[in-house]
């Protein structure tokens, strides 16, 4: 020992030695980790290999150059498989790295190891909707049918909303849509599901399959009803797509099964519960706008118009028996101008060639136009066979009724609406405002 000084003060640098040491090789590591990382953000293979020899135990490093080997155009499958392969060995439990070893498995034509993978992959994240998809669609490519529903089965459970691309997929794969309900879509829990299929098969035009579909859908009494939005897709599909015998059908179905809306109590009141006929024999739906408008279905329907706004409004009409509350629809039309327009109309389903009366109350205020709003029946398959209308409302009115009588044509359904068609004598332009209340549609006896 040096002479002269103190035993504690050599041990007290002998600890700071020490403890130098120790940072040193601490920052040497954290800053090779710390290089390492950065070059693996660049998805570069040289960068990825570089970042490997300086933190060779980083699983992650290896899984990057797998997928980056893969994917590259200069990348070599085998030196993929291997990486990939090394990621699993030093963390065997996630569930991405299983995936890519899947995926690569699938380059190399190894299908066997492919499938391997994926099982594994889903094993370890049931939960994970995409896990599913990879397994499903690997399987679709080579072949394996039961396997592939089987994964979307699951999907479905997991992510109702992936139900498009699910149908999508067996669309191209399986060119089946009989066994994708059977398998598929009616076991699912899931109404929306369900109903979505409808509307993918008709989008296809496949009215051959919605049909029976429909009928085994609503007549599924150990599974809750749709709501009235899960059908609506649908239901507005067949009316674009003119099926109105189908269409019809699926509103009575609602109309018996007492579906309702979601949503408030007001909601719940304007929901598809009256017949389609009242006890007066009205053959409109709503017909004098005391519920909120479902705009869909054989209820009202608007649409954005220029110029024109749509109110629903309360009324006092007053009478021989006093003073009675109604609602009614007013249009205005807020700026002056001469266009065509149908604001707001509704389908009614009728017997063809039975005689049918259509009338209601209307009055007027400030209508400029020669050609005022007036009720019209349209037959939407052969408007050239039936195309009739009330007395159009112009200047300012009281309270009147309108009316007009027309044979129903060939089509199971007639369009009523609010319409103005364009004036061809001064005055033009229409402005000001109508109101439209206590419509009806009946037979004629």
């Amino acid at each position: 020992m040096a002479r002269g000084v103190p035993l504690s003060r050599l041990r007290a640098v002998l600890l700071l030695l020490v403890v130098a040491i120790a940072i040193g090789l601490l920052t040497s590591v954290t800053t090779r980790t710390v290089a390492a990382q950065l070059l693996v953000d660049s998805m570069k293979i040289d960068d990825l290999q570089r970042a490997i020899a300086w933190d060779p135990r980083n699983p992650e490093f290896h899984f990057r150059l797998g997928m980056a080997e893969l994917s590259g155009a200069a990348g070599d499958p085998a030196t993929a498989m291997a990486s990939l392969r090394r990621a699993i060995q030093l963390h065997p439990d996630r569930a991405r790295y299983w995936l890519g070893l899947a995926d690569g498995c699938a380059v190399v034509g190894d299908t066997v190891c492919a499938a391997q993978a994926y099982e594994r992959a889903t094993q370890l994240a049931p939960m994970r909707p995409s896990m599913e998809w990879e397994a499903a669609t690997f399987y679709a490519a080579f072949g394996q049918k039961e396997r592939s529903v089987s994964h979307l089965r699951r999907l479905l459970a997991l992510d109702p909303s992936s139900a498009d691309g699910v149908f999508q997929l067996t669309w191209r794969a399986y060119e089946d849509p009989a066994m994708v309900w059977k398998e598929l879509v009616a076991p699912s829990r899931n109404m929306t599901v369900r109903c979505a299929y409808l509307e993918f098969l008709g989008e296809r035009k496949r009215f051959d399959l919605t049909a029976p579909y429909w009928a085994e859908l609503i007549a599924d009494t150990q599974r809750q009803l749709p709501t009235f939005a899960e059908v609506k897709p649908y239901l507005q599909l067949l009316l674009r797509a003119q099926q109105y015998e189908q269409a019809v059908a699926v509103w009575r179905d609602l109309l018996r099964q007492d579906v309702v809306l979601p949503g408030s109590d007001a909601e719940r009141l304007a929901a598809v519960r009256s017949p389609l006929r009242t006890v007066s024999g009205n053959l409109l739906y709503n017909a004098n706008f005391d519920r909120p408008i479902l705009n869909a279905g054989f209820d009202w329907q608007t649409r954005q118009e220029s110029y024109v706004v749509l109110e629903l409004y309360a009324r006092t009409m007053v009478g021989d028996a006093g003073s009675h509350g109604h609602a009614g629809l007013r249009i205005d039309f807020t700026v002056p101008h001469n266009s065509e327009h149908e604001p707001i109309y509704e389908f009614v389903p009728v017997t063809p060639g039975k005689r049918y009366l259509l009338r209601g109350l209307m009055r007027s205020e400030d209508i400029t136009s020669d050609s005022g709003p007036r009720l019209r029946v349209v037959d939407p398959l052969r408007p050239q066979e039936l195309d009739a209308a009330t007395d159009g409302v112009t200047g300012t009115t009281g309270w009147h009724e309108v009316s007009v009588a027309f044979t129903a044509g060939e089509s199971p359904v007639v369009r009523i609406s609010v319409w103005r068609p364009r004036s061809r004598t001064f005055p033009m332009d229409i402005n000001g405002r109508a109101w439209v209340g206590d419509l009806r549609l009946q037979a004629i006896q």
